[in-house]
């Protein structure tokens, strides 16, 4: 399964809720295979967001991922290779 939302304003708040109910619960599916969020508004929470994702729900699964031209700095891109590291 392909997640295809680019040039869509998204911020890190939107991030959270895309991947996350308000009981921590996860709603997107964990055998997504490719995640592209290019061209957002998503900073470092949204990195440690997205970096959880991996860790905890597609270890094996995920394959590709794009965050290019978004807000993340240095903490939140070391979350993330951290987290694709480990899977």
């Amino acid at each position: 399964m392909e997640l295809t939302l680019s040039r869509c304003r998204l911020g890190s708040v939107h991030v959270s809720t895309l991947f996350y109910d308000s009981e921590n619960q996860l709603l997107i599916t964990p055998s997504l295979v490719k995640l592209n969020l290019q061209e957002n508004r998503i900073s470092d929470k949204g990195a440690a967001v997205i970096a959880r994702y991996i860790r905890e729900n597609n270890k094996d699964n995920l394959i590709g991922i794009n965050l290019e031209q978004n807000l993340i700095g240095l903490q939140g891109a070391t979350e993330l290779v951290l987290a694709i590291k480990e899977s």
